[in-house]
């Protein structure tokens, strides 16, 4: 049902762009001849009032064949070059007004139903990054970004991505029921092409009714929490579905009955490994990231920079989500730290018994200097001997100084052939040669369902539904405008652009959520589309809307030469403009 919708709403875009020229032809005058959907041969139609209504072979986009559109023949009446310059600048601009039209008449109705969006709760902070050096929480709702109002986290994502470089942004949270009002400065993320402040959405976690694991549990099976972490929020979700990340032999989920009566189950992981899945080959090794970046609050006089935490309360800590988890399951009245100085000397650190929120607000642990390794249990690596602490000194010929280089290495190892290490073990003061064949790291499967945390917007009074409804439509025009400044410009990398690929997957998603969803994508893709034709490119609406406001100012017609010259450099660009964006949404499929 998604793909014949996602077919139908990409047919909608295009008739309601073709519409607005059409029916501009007609309202000036000017005669149509074929009013088509798609390109090349014509596949099926009807013809009315001398036009030529076809459905064509190729679903790339559309057009409006008007007559006369020959400036270098003689015109007749009816003709697009018998019409005067307002005429022509009203015919070429009825796509991109049908555009926005389209989506002001269209999105206060969706708010009157109500609009489903991704909740603008923050679920897990990149530790050290700008959102957690602004103090932003997991579980933090963001109300508004530089007083525009935030309805999804789509307008979290926009509005950073968007923002000028090096400006702060004022982030308005809710807290506990409290508003809060915070100063940030996003940081550019030039793998991405765009700002980004570290944050994710939160995610709501389920079991599959039909699941093995969810019959085993018979009446308990509403998830309520994963090897004793909590799931009721942003925080406890993302620390409990990491728990499972970790190799762990054993996993225990918790469930409730409809009476609320909590049961506890206990699996083997080994059972649960999905060996079908296609993942790629790797080695299974990560930096150690117990090395203190930022301490504040009641850390800051106890933990210096560049100490390690090793443990608490006597479980190993290999990074900072691990610490979290830790102090998400305590039920003592204290902590205890086991820290590692910059001096090689080992202490313990008591401290009163603290939330994972004001662990996450005030330490930062980062990746250790010494370049020493988390090995994952049910890794290839493992599997071959090594041991979380190790550190690696060389790969084949190759001597690993960074993390960086050791990619290298397993980026450029063929398929299938073993990497000689030459490793020293965290309790060895020799190095051993350990020969690792990169493969896939089994993944659990039980059924488990991760869907992002949703939230709608609804609208009951007509007024406000409109007033919310022009709101959102004037900011989605303020965003394409601004996406294309910023793309022209190299403020925002070209890779990001898509095209109709991007467009039909992205549909079929908005799709699959339903009519409601798919509609308001619409909207946001006929804004898009009103947008980039109204950039004065050569053979698009807007370099002919400069051809006739130029003679509307100057009364002199542009001449047939360069209309000409115009047109075929036109044609050049968007041909080259629809190969790159093509390769660019190969590339992500691929990916």
């Amino acid at each position: 049902m998604s793909i014949i919708l996602t077919i139908l709403g990409i047919g909608l875009l295009l008739l309601v762009h073709e519409g607005g020229h059409y029916f501009a032809a007609r309202a000036v005058g000017i005669r149509v001849k074929v009013f088509a959907l798609g390109f090349g041969p014509r596949l099926f139609g009807w013809q009315r009032n001398g036009t030529d209504f076809r459905i064509s072979l190729l679903p790339l986009g559309g057009y409006v064949q008007v007559a006369g559109d020959d400036p270098s023949r003689p015109a007749r009446p009816g003709d697009l070059f018998y019409a005067s310059a307002t005429q022509r600048l009203l015919f070429y601009a009825g796509g991109i007004m049908a555009n926005f039209i389209f989506a002001f008449l269209i999105i206060p109705l969706l708010f009157y139903a109500g609009v489903p969006f991704i909740s603008p709760t923050v679920g897990a902070v990149q530790a050290n990054s700008p959102a957690w050096q602004a103090g932003l929480l997991p579980d933090d709702v963001v109300t508004a970004i530089n007083g525009r109002e935030v309805h999804g986290f789509r307008h979290i994502s926009s509005g950073i991505a968007l923002a000028e470089r090096d400006a702060a942004l004022k982030i308005s949270v809710l807290r506990d029921g409290s508003e809060m009002l915070l100063t940030l400065q996003p940081q550019f993320d030039e793998s991405k092409g765009f700002s980004t402040i570290g944050i994710a959405p939160a995610y709501d976690l389920s079991l599959a009714a039909t699941s093995g694991i969810a019959k085993t549990m018979g009446d308990y099976n509403q998830l309520v929490a994963i090897n004793g972490i909590n799931i009721h929020s942003a925080m406890g979700s993302q620390l409990a579905l990491l728990s499972l990340s970790t190799g762990l032999q054993q996993f225990t989920l918790s469930g409730v009955n409809a009476s609320g009566e909590r049961r506890d189950f206990m699996f083997e992981s080994n059972e649960y490994f999905n060996q079908d899945v296609v993942a790629p080959a790797q080695l299974g090794v990560t930096v150690l990231a117990q090395q203190v970046s930022a301490a504040r609050g009641v850390f800051a006089d106890v933990l210096d920079v560049g100490s390690k935490v090793i443990a608490v309360n006597g479980v190993p800590i290999t990074q900072q989500t691990e610490l979290l988890a830790v102090v998400e399951t305590n039920t003592s009245q204290s902590l205890t730290f086991v820290v590692v100085s910059p001096e090689q000397q080992i202490r313990e650190i008591e401290l009163p018994a603290l939330s994972s929120y004001q662990i996450q607000l005030d330490l930062s642990l980062d990746a250790n200097d010494d370049l020493a390794f988390f090995v994952h249990p049910q890794s290839a690596a493992y599997q071959a001997g090594l041991r979380s602490g190790c550190s690696i000194l060389r790969a084949n010929t190759t001597a690993i100084q960074k993390m960086s280089d050791l990619r290298t290495v397993i980026g450029n190892n063929p398929d299938g052939q073993s990497i000689r290490f030459s490793v020293l073990q965290a309790d060895s003061l020799s190095a051993v040669d350990i020969d690792v064949t990169p493969a896939p790291i089994p993944q659990l499967d039980f059924g488990l369902l991760l869907s992002p945390k949703p939230t709608t917007v609804v609208a009951r009074q007509p007024f406000h539904a409109i007033a919310l409804g022009f709101r959102e439509a004037k900011s989605m025009i303020g965003e394409v405008a601004t996406t294309a400044k910023r793309l022209f410009t190299g403020e925002v990398a070209s890779k990001n652009m898509g095209g109709i690929i991007s467009i039909g997957v992205m549909t079929n998603t908005f799709a699959s959520q339903g009519l409601i969803s798919l509609l308001f994508f619409l909207c946001l893709i006929s804004v898009n589309l009103g947008v980039l034709n109204f950039i004065p490119i050569p053979a698009l609406d807007g370099g002919h809307i400069v051809f006739a406001l130029y003679e509307i100012v100057t009364r002199r017609k542009v001449s047939i030469g360069v209309q000409n010259v115009f047109q075929i450099v036109g044609v050049v660009l968007v041909l080259s403009l629809l190969v790159f964006v093509t390769s660019n949404d190969i590339q992500r499929l691929l990916q």
